[in-house]
């Protein structure tokens, strides 16, 4: 039988020195118990916060496209309301309208109005989303 000879350089434990940067990779190791502690408890929080901060941006990204959505819908159903009307209404010369003589589009006009500008700015939000920070490491 060969006996191996263990040097004392394999017999010790890597250690991490306060002068090196720990990645988040080495977050989760502890340090040993000579040496100070090479991160303290914020970069920890930075660690999870970072996590839930992506999941945020997700989130907000989602309802930013569920907006978006739903506003072009809104606006798609009123103005083919609107077309139909326009295209079936006759003046009060011919004598047989298909409309009443006096027809509030206002309401219509609004919700078209406001369907239009929350796409619009859905739509910046979006784009201003996916735009990198100047400052920011991603």
């Amino acid at each position: 039988m060969s006996s191996k000879v263990i040097s004392a350089r394999q017999q010790e434990k890597p250690r991490l020195t306060s002068n090196t940067s720990p990645t988040f990779s080495q977050l989760g190791r502890s340090p040993s118990i000579g040496g100070p502690p090479a991160y303290t408890t914020d970069d920890l929080l930075a660690a999870r916060n970072q996590k839930y901060a992506k999941w945020v941006n997700l989130l907000r990204i989602g309802i930013a496209a569920i907006t978006l959505g739903a506003s072009i819908a809104v606006i798609a159903c009123v103005a083919s309301s609107l077309k139909e009307y326009s295209a079936s209404h006759l003046e009060p010369e011919w004598l047989l309208p298909l409309w009443p003589l006096i027809v509030d589009l206002r309401p219509a006009h609004a919700v078209l109005g406001c369907g239009i500008i929350i796409a619009a700015f859905s739509l910046v939000y979006l784009a201003a989303a996916f735009i990198p920070m100047v400052g920011c490491a991603s």
